[in-house]
This record gives structure tokens, sequence and C-alpha cells, in this order.
């Protein structure tokens, strides 16, 4: 009993390893690569909430709703780049290993979910090896911020085996399990709002639960949805509270901008398009522009495969159900990313939304393949070949396609090999370049962007703060100038401009600026560090510590303006109080040199007082 046992996981678990084997193949170049300047900034590399760790004050920063930087709620999220900070710092290297570790287990979870729904090691498998490398997914794994689609998968695929545990055994205990999962899914990324209705289809096939032959059971339908309201429950609690409304109303694109019509016609022919790179994934980007006019032959086109399929799909469900319910998982895991609904700078598709979709084609694409098997006996090896080159294909691909992670300039370089004009490429290649001192490189994109939008912000700003980084002052304050009379709430510009007066010797100047910028921006902390910086230099330290306590009131985690208010402190011989903040800033960045140092002169001068106090 034991060896039969053994001899029945042999098979499985040396799968695993293989699996294990290729997805490291593929993917261990990207432990050596760098946080790139698109969203890892938001994420990880520039959030000082994410980089102090775990903390009590970071954990309550992580629930809290933050309409400015992400337009749905993501609590867990967040902390799984907390966790990675608390263990590994700011290695991007070791952020990416975790990515790829989550992606491994997701794959590993999706084979033994599929092993025990269809008892079929080929189906599962393959499908397995489908999700493992296919190059679609690369985004999702080597793109650090997009962490929350590898973690709401991995609650996804747990999610399904709770569930399968539980209709084995039906108990309030497991039930809880399964909404559990399904609850840090959602509080993760809200494309698991379809997790309740891949339950249902996973009923009817491969879970087999409702009775079609010779009538469909009305009364066991009835049941399985009705045991799937607290879930849905759930996400109607999501969708009512301001976890989601709030924040997604705050930074949704109107239809005035964008007409529903054109939402509908990029979201029929975007359909399509991720069913063509599933099979054929090539001319992958990190970003596809949304289109201004989809032609009417290409909507009804696409309208009119997805219609055929869908209705081909239906007529084949009581032979073949896996085409159906495969098909319908597609369609419905994608559905809330298709576009209908748009937050800023929407893409009209994007590879990441096709992490999970891409798992009901692929596992219609393995059940086929087993078909063919037994029907064509002859040829099974010749089948089973083709299966595995396609396989080894993804696999090539996957491995290329990584290759354009390594940093912002090289996945935005190739993003510009496949797509139109868009300024975003062209803008985070020249912010790579400025931060690596390539002016003039960074010039001539910043200058593209300009030809095609004139007044764009965000250009004309790096073009002014890449002419002060060059000691060309004058230059810089038009172009600054300029980026402020367009967007008077951009915070970087004015603290620019404020560096390139005091490099002209013009505090008083930069000062009035500060004070101006703090009526208009929203984000005021860097304006009110700036502000009590140059106050304090200036001599006002009165007013320099009144601004330093009015930034950590509103950002009580800001090292520097901890180390500058204890500067104050001490210049005030405050010894005491100036140790604390020291202290603090010290906790909130281990190492910090000037926190070191300030800690050291506190105690130095605490000794010297004790020193000098006379005996009784």
């Amino acid at each position: 009993m034991i060896k039969q046992h053994l001899k029945s996981m042999a098979l499985p678990a040396a799968f695993i390893l293989v699996l294990s084997s290729l997805v490291y193949f593929c993917y261990h170049p990207v432990f050596s690569y760098d946080f790139i300047n698109f969203d890892d900034p938001i994420y990880v590399t520039d959030n000082h909430a994410v980089k102090q760790g775990i903390t009590y004050e970071s954990l309550r920063w992580a629930f809290e709703i933050h309409e400015d930087i992400c337009m749905y709620y993501q609590p867990v999220a967040w902390i799984s780049h907390m966790v990675d900070v608390e263990l590994w710092g700011l290695d991007p290297g070791r952020h990416h290993r975790t990515s790829v570790a989550i992606h491994w287990m997701n794959a590993v979870l999706l084979f033994l979910l599929l092993r025990c729904c269809t008892k079929s090691f080929a189906i599962s498998a393959m499908t397995a090896s489908f999700f493992a490398l296919h190059p679609v997914n690369v985004d999702s794994v080597c793109w650090i911020a997009e962490r929350k689609t590898l973690v709401s998968a991995f609650f996804w695929f747990l999610g399904m085996g709770s569930y399968l545990i539980y209709i084995r055994k039906p108990g309030f205990f497991r039930y809880s399990v399964v909404a559990l999962f399904f609850t840090l899914g959602l509080f993760t990324k809200p494309v698991m709002v379809t997790f309740p209705c891949v339950l249902l289809l996973m009923d009817i096939w491969p879970l087999k639960r409702l009775d079609t032959a010779p009538t469909v059971d009305i009364r066991t339908a009835l049941h399985l949805v009705s045991e799937k309201i607290p879930l849905f429950t759930i996400t109607a609690l999501w969708f009512i509270t301001p976890f989601l409304s709030h924040t997604l109303l705050s930074n949704e694109t109107t239809t005035e901008l964008v007409p529903m019509g054109l939402r509908i016609s990029n979201a029929l022919v975007s359909y399509v398009q991720y069913i063509i790179k599933f099979f054929f994934p090539a001319n992958l980007s990190i970003l596809y522009p949304y289109p201004t006019f989809v032609p009417l032959f290409k909507s009804l086109i696409s309208l009119a495969i997805l219609l055929t399929m869908t209705t081909v799909f239906l007529f084949q469900y009581k032979n073949k159900p896996y085409l159906t319910i495969g098909w319908f998982w597609f369609l419905g895991v994608l559905f809330p990313t298709s576009g209908l609904i748009l937050g800023t700078l929407w893409p009209a598709m994007a590879d990441r939304w096709a992490y999970l979709p891409h798992v009901g084609l692929g596992l219609m694409t393995s059940c086929i393949i087993s078909d063919l098997l037994p029907l064509f006996d002859k040829f099974r090896h010749v089948i089973t070949a083709c299966a595995c080159l396609f396989i080894a294909f993804l696999a090539f691909t996957t491995r290329q396609q990584i290759g354009h992670w390594k940093n912002s300039e090289t996945i935005f370089k190739q993003a510009l090999t496949v797509t139109d004009y868009h300024y975003l490429p062209h803008l985070n290649i020249a912010v790579a370049q400025i931060q690596k001192g390539q002016h003039e490189k960074a010039r001539e994109h910043l200058r593209i962007i300009l030809s095609h939008e004139p007044d764009h912000k965000e250009a004309i700003y790096n073009l002014g703060l890449s002419f002060y980084e060059t000691g060309d002052y004058e230059t810089a304050l038009r172009f600054l100038f300029k980026a402020i009379d367009l967007q008077p709430t951009q915070a970087n510009a004015y603290l620019v401009a404020s560096w390139a007066l005091q490099s002209k010797n013009q505090t008083n100047e930069a000062i009035r600026l500060c004070e101006i910028a703090l009526e208009k921006v929203k984000k005021k902390d860097g304006i009110l560090y700036e502000l009590a910086f140059l106050l304090s230099a200036s001599g006002e330290k009165e007013a320099a510590e009144l601004k330093a306590i009015e930034l950590l009131s509103i950002a009580p985690g800001h090292v520097n303006g901890m180390i500058l208010y204890a500067d104050l402190l001490m210049k005030r011989n405050d010894t005491g109080k100036a140790l604390q903040f020291y202290k603090k800033a010290l906790v909130h960045e281990p190492g910090n040199v000037e926190a070191l140092q300030g800690i050291a002169k506190c105690q130095a001068s605490q000794q010297k007082e004790t020193s000098t106090i006379p005996p009784l």
C-alpha cells in the first residue's frame, strides 16, 4: 500500500522538480536586475512607509487609503513589500528573488490543484508549464511593483485549494478558510472579485457538482449559487466601502475623456489580442498605449470572433465541458481589467492582466491535446513532441523577454521598438539617463516628447532638472518656472527651482518661492523641509523650528526632518530632546551617518556638562 502510494507520487514529484529547474533557468538572470523607475518608486524605493520595513507606523499606513498614489485598496500588497525591505533592505536582486519564488509557488499550486480536480497528470502538467514559462507573465514576475499580481494569484490558488477541502467535507471552519484567502486576495488586488464566479465554473467542471444528465438539477444549481453568497457578500462590501469606491472614483477617467464606445471597441480588440499572445507571444511590451480611435472593422471582426468562439464552445459543452469552462474563465477573469472602467494612465491592454485569465486558455489547450492523444494513437509521440516544443518555445521566449528587464533604460527602449509614439517610454528613459549623468541623451528624448506635446509638464520639468545638474541655472529656472506655471501643484519643480536660486546666491528668493509653494502643493513635506533648512541657514532659528515641527506633524517618519529639528534643538542647548530625535531618526533609518554623529555630539555635550558640575 505504502509502495503504491509512493509510486503514485513519484511522477508528480519528478514533474515539480523539472518545472522548478525550468523556472530557475528562465528567471535567474533577474536576480541581478535593478528596480525600474516606473511604479517601483511608488511601491518601494521612494515610499517612506515601505522603506521602514515592518513597524507599527508602516502597518497602520498600509491599511489606510492612499488615493494620491493608488486607485485601489491594497494593504496586503504594501505589506509584502515591507516584509521584503525588513528582510533584504533595498537590494533589488533579493526583491526579485521573492517575486520569482511566489511565481514558482503559484505554478506548483496550480499543478497540484488541477491534479486533484481533473485526475489527469498530462492536463495539470501542461497547464502548469504554460503558466510557469509563458513570456506574457514576465511583466508580473520581473516588475517588482507588480508583486500584487503574484500575491493575489497566490491567495487565489490557496482559496481554490481550500475550496476543494471544503467540498469534501463541508463545514463552517473550512468555508471560513476559503473566505479568508478570498479576502486577503481582495486586499491585494481587486481582480479577486471574479473568484466566486470561477468557483461556480469549477463546480460544473471538473468537479461535476452539477448533475446535467438528463436535465439540469435546479435545486443543486441553486444550492451551489447560494453556497457562494458569503463570498459575493464580501465582494459587495468591497464595492460599497471606501476601500474601493473612494480611491477608484478619485482616479477614474471619465467618459467625457474616453467615450464608452471607444472603451468597448478597445476591450473587444484587446480580448482577441490576448488570445493571439497566448499562442504567439511576440512584440511584448511593458506598455500598449491606449488608442485614440479603433477602426470599426477591427471591432466588428473581434466581436464576431468572440461570439463565434463562445457559441461553438457552448454547443460543445456536453461533450467537451472544458472548452466552455476554460473559455469563460478567460473571459470572466479578464473582465475587470477590460477597460470599461478606466484609471489614470490606463493602457489599451497589459501583459500582467493576463496572469490569471490565461490559465483558462492554458487549461483548454491542455485538454484538447490530451483528447487528441487517444484519437491519433499512432501519432501520440508526435503530438507529445509538439506540445513539448511549444513549451520549450515559451521558455526560450521568456528568457529573451526577461533580458529586457535589466533596468529602466532597457525595458523602455524595448517598448519603443514595439509601440508607436507615447511619451512614457521616452520620459522614463530620460529620467534614468539623468540619474546616470547622461544629460545630452536624456534631452534628446525629452525634446521628442515636446515635439509631439509642447506643454508636457513632466518633460519640461526634467529638462529643467537636467540643466540644473549641469550647472546651467538660468536655463534650468526658465524650464522650471514654465513647469510651475503649467502645473502649480508640482512640488518637485519648486524644490529644484529653489536649489537653482540658492546656487545663484538668491536665498531670499528661494525662501519666497517655498512659501508660495506651500500654498499651492498638496504634498508639503519636501517643501516644508526645504523651507526649514533655508530659514535655519539664514539664521532664522525660531521660524525654522516651527516649520520643522509642522513637517514632523504631517510626516512623523521624515528622517531628514528629525535630524534638522534635532540640529536646531542642539543650537539652543536642548541636548536631551535633540538626542531623542537623533535616536528616533536612527530607528527609522539604521546607520544614518548624520544621526550617529548627532548622537555622539549630544553624548559628548552631556558628559561635558556632567564633568563641569562643581562638587557639593
